[in-house]
Formats: structure tokens, C-alpha cells, sequence
């Protein structure tokens, strides 16, 4: 008798255990979530403080153009404004912007900051693990960064333009800042693709499990479709996106000229 008690008893445990990991799971997964939109909204919250001290959102890069590194080496739009998110009193906490992302000089701030830059929910940190997963959006295009501020695919974010609040035609709540994704990342701390991008046209998807700004928010079991990827508009709202919203909404979100005929979209 003992020994059936024992068995019923470790089943009843197993059977409790089955029942509660989808549960489980689900509520890890809503957390991270949440705090990716936190982060997220920390970053949008520092450029709306570089906006006013500087009058202009930042570039691509927080490195001077003149300086002859190739963008890959210089350093990030998230190197620059995380000075304005950030209480950090340490003496060492100070960029070099001449130096490469990854010199020694700028080790210790990079090494700081790394988490802010990282989604909780993805995997994908490399095996330094400084990737980072929020990128700022340049435009339609994947030589948006090289648009002029006239240009309709213009967006948030170019490589030697200056964005300001007047700059936003469509209104700051509807102008894309950042959006998080799963592909292609590289280190938080480098300019270029790793933190800038365009939306690409000849790729089939934007949103979406297999689409340009992807996440693992609600992957795998117990959750199935649609995957939802967080965003930071320029007002500093975040909200979670998925691959509901039509190509031509996403498209207008990403550019600040205004004037598309869209319908109001819903996350």
C-alpha cells in the first residue's frame, strides 16, 4: 500500500506539473515582454531628452562622419542617447566617439549598457554576448540612411541628417522610432545595420514570425500566431506590433513626410 501511494503520489505531482508549465511559461513570457516594452520606452524617453538639448534627434551614429572608420566601427545612435537614459556615476562612463565601438577606451560603457539594448525573450546575444536587438528606422529602403529629410521615404533616423519635431509631418504618435527584431542582429554598440535599417521592399515580410523585424514574443508552445514585435514611436509610446497591419501602413509608419492615404491601423 505504501508503495501505491508513493506512485500515486509522484503521478499526481507529474500530471499538476504538466497542467501548470503552460501557465507558467505564459506568464515568464508576458514579463519579458513587458520588460522589453520598458526598455524600449527607456530608450524612446532618452531621445525625446537628446531632442531637447540638442534641438534634433540623433543621427545613425554618435561618431564624427569626418573620422575615417568604416560605419561598421563607429559607434551607435544608442551610444549617444544612452547618456540620457542613464544615472550611471562611475568617472570611467564616458564615450570616446573617435575611437572604434569595440577599442578599449569605450569598453566599460559598452559593457555597462549592454543589457538595456537586449530583449529578454531572444535568444540571439552572440557569443560575446553584446548583439543588440532595437534598431532605429531610416526609411523605406535600404539606402534610406541616405535620404534627404524631402525625400518621401524618408525616416527617424539617417546617417548626416538631423531629424527635428517639425521634421515629423505624420505626427510623433504614428512615426516609427525603433523596432525591436531577431534577424540580423550584431553588437549594440556598432552604427550601421546591427542598429539602423530601412524597410526592404523585395523581402516578402515585414512582421511576423519569419518577417524583417521579428521577436520571440510568443513563440513555441503553449502560444501560437500572430508573433507580436514591439515598437517605440517617436513620441515614446511602445506598442506591440503584428503582421496584421498591412505593408502600406507599416511602410507610411516608417517614413515622417505624411500624406499617405492609409487607414488607422491596429496593433
Amino acid at each position: 500500500m505504501k508503495r501505491a501511494s508513493v506512485v500515486v503520489g509522484v503521478t499526481l505531482i507529474i500530471l499538476v506539473g504538466a497542467c501548470c508549465a503552460p501557465a507558467i511559461l505564459q506568464v515568464r513570457t508576458a514579463s519579458a515582454t513587458t520588460e522589453c516594452r520598458n526598455q524600449m520606452r527607456m530608450i524612446g524617453l532618452g531621445l525625446q531628452t537628446y531632442h531637447e538639448t540638442h534641438k534634433a534627434f540623433p543621427q545613425i551614429t554618435a561618431s564624427p562622419l569626418g573620422r575615417d572608420l568604416p560605419l561598421e566601427k563607429r559607434l551607435s545612435w544608442l551610444c549617444r542617447t544612452s547618456m540620457y537614459n542613464t544615472s550611471v556615476m562611475d568617472p570611467r562612463y564616458r564615450l570616446q566617439p573617435s575611437e572604434p565601438w569595440d577599442a578599449e577606451a569605450n569598453a566599460f560603457v559598452v559593457s555597462v549598457l549592454r543589457e538595456t539594448a537586449q530583449c529578454p525573450s531572444n535568444p540571439n546575444v552572440g557569443e560575446e554576448q553584446n548583439f543588440g536587438h532595437y534598431v532605429g528606422i531610416t526609411g523605406v529602403g535600404v539606402d534610406a540612411a541616405l535620404l534627404a529629410i524631402a525625400d518621401p521615404r524618408c525616416g527617424f533616423m539617417g546617417l548626416d541628417r538631423k531629424i527635428t519635431l517639425e521634421d515629423i509631418k505624420d505626427g510623433t504618435a504614428t512615426t516609427l522610432a525603433i523596432v525591436e527584431t531577431a534577424t540580423d542582429n550584431g553588437p549594440w554598440a556598432a552604427a550601421g545595420h546591427s542598429t539602423a535599417r530601412g524597410l526592404d521592399p523585395d523581402r516578402p515580410d515585414y512582421l511576423g514570425q519569419h518577417g524583417q523585424f521579428n521577436s520571440f514574443h510568443g513563440r513555441g508552445f503553449p502560444f501560437s500566431s500572430p508573433f507580436v514585435t514591439n515598437a517605440c514611436f517617436a513620441d515614446a509610446s511602445v506598442r506591440g506590433l503584428t503582421d496584421r497591419i498591412s505593408l502600406e501602413v507599416f511602410e507610411a509608419l516608417a517614413t515622417i513626410a505624411g500624406g499617405e492615404k492609409v487607414p488607422p491601423f491596429e496593433p
